[in-house]
């Protein structure tokens, strides 16, 4: 998992009296759990390594704490958290379900195509046109391919990445954003979709870096910075005149 919820009054509720050292302990096991997606080591030397290695008797002392009372030793002899277990366990349900659902998506997309061909075929066979002999008059139409609708969704081929599908709510800002460039001609191509979505995989919130781009009206997506004020731009200038 690249990406967590933070519930901040679970978290102070389950943490009140921690000092500050046992509450960077805490975060730096739970990172390791939830990106292994797996319940930690039951032994405190492999969890001293996961804390940094070379640790003092302080913070030891801090790891045993925390390990013993937040990641108690399962039947598997490994440490569970059970708030953990279950986040990680709606995050895999979420991934099976945008993959499927993409799956059948492109399915139905194939069938599709194949009896709009059908279509033409049988259309071509009802009235065929001897290319040989056919007037000014007979010539068959090329179809103008500026006025053809496409039969791909919006972002073509291409599937939303797991990780980001994986977060609630992600799959509906990104449609807001489609139609926010569409307003602004300015729509996507497949290779600048492929870099926003890379981008987004790497920020804390990518649902609010979206809905700042659009209540501010810019075509490219930006870093937000703590303060709120000004967005940082990621992006060389040439793709921002571009409108990556």
């Amino acid at each position: 998992m690249n990406y967590i919820e933070l519930h901040i009054g679970d978290y102070y509720t389950d943490t009140m009296g921690l000092t500050l050292l046992e509450h960077g302990v805490y975060f730096r096991l739970l990172n390791a759990y939830y990106k292994t997606e797996r319940p930690l080591p039951s032994d405190y030397k492999s969890l001293y390594e996961l804390c940094g290695g070379r640790l003092m008797g302080a913070e030891r002392q801090a790891v045993n704490k925390i390990a013993d009372r937040y990641f108690p030793i399962g039947e598997d002899g490994l440490r569970h958290n059970n708030r953990a277990d279950e986040e990680i366990e709606s995050y895999r349900h979420r991934v099976d379900s945008a993959r499927e659902n993409g799956r059948r998506g492109g399915v139905a997309t194939a069938k599709a195509k194949a009896k709009r061909n059908d279509s033409e075929n049988e259309a071509t066979a009802a009235n065929p046109v001897d290319r040989n002999h056919s007037s000014p008059d007979t010539i068959p139409h090329t179809p103008d391919s500026s006025h053809h609708t496409p039969s791909k969704l919006p972002n073509g081929s291409l599937q939303i990445p797991e990780a980001l599908l994986a977060i609630s709510g992600f799959a509906e800002q990104w449609g807001k954003w489609e139609q926010h460039r569409k307003e602004i001609k300015k729509r996507l191509t497949d290779s600048m979709r492929e870099e926003q979505w890379s981008f987004l995989a790497l920020q804390p919130d990518p649902i609010a870096v979206i809905k700042e781009s659009i209540r501010g009206g810019w075509q490219g997506l930006f870093e937000i910075k703590s303060n709120g004020r000004k967005p940082v731009q990621v992006t060389s200038q040439a793709k921002h005149d571009q409108g990556f």
